[in-house]
């Protein structure tokens, strides 16, 4: 009887001890969210510099080769901030360097253009985002940002 009884306690006190373990579990999600949020945002405090540089150092590229060498710049000076800032998880398991490859590229003024458009773009995607995270501190409104870079 008396180990009826202790069962009859926890299944009744089990709904509470559940309700406890999801608030708990919220909070650790919305913990975990707004450290993201704040990764991101010092990513995107390097970044964004970066990617400006580059696109002035493009603008003036004449050949593929000075292209290259913009890109390359770009890929070592990214990889250094997210060591420094202690941001490795935002670093690829491959190369970086690699992403930035133009070997298959043919340059011509055209090229040069689709890719500082492509450039101007981005930079414009990352402050849209960067804006919008600023805005909030809750997981439903990181949610909406991320959207916004879908």
């Amino acid at each position: 009887m008396k180990i009826r009884l202790t069962h009859l306690i926890i299944v009744l006190l089990l709904p509470f001890a559940l309700l406890a373990n999801e608030s708990e579990q919220a909070k650790m999600m919305e913990d975990m969210m707004l450290k993201m949020k704040n990764q991101v945002l010092i990513a995107y405090s390097g970044i964004l510099p970066l990617m400006q540089e580059t696109k002035t150092c493009l603008s003036s590229a004449n050949s593929k080769s000075q292209a290259q060498q913009c890109s390359t710049e770009f890929a070592k000076k990214y990889q250094k901030f997210l060591q420094s800032s202690g941001l490795e998880e935002f670093m690829e398991d491959d190369d970086l360097e690699e992403d930035f490859d133009f070997d298959d590229v043919i340059w011509s003024d055209s090229t040069k253009q689709e890719i500082l458009r492509d450039l101007e773009q981005s930079i414009r995607d990352i402050k849209k985002h960067r804006d919008c995270l600023k805005t909030y501190d809750s997981a439903d409104g990181l949610q909406k940002c991320h959207q916004i870079m879908r």
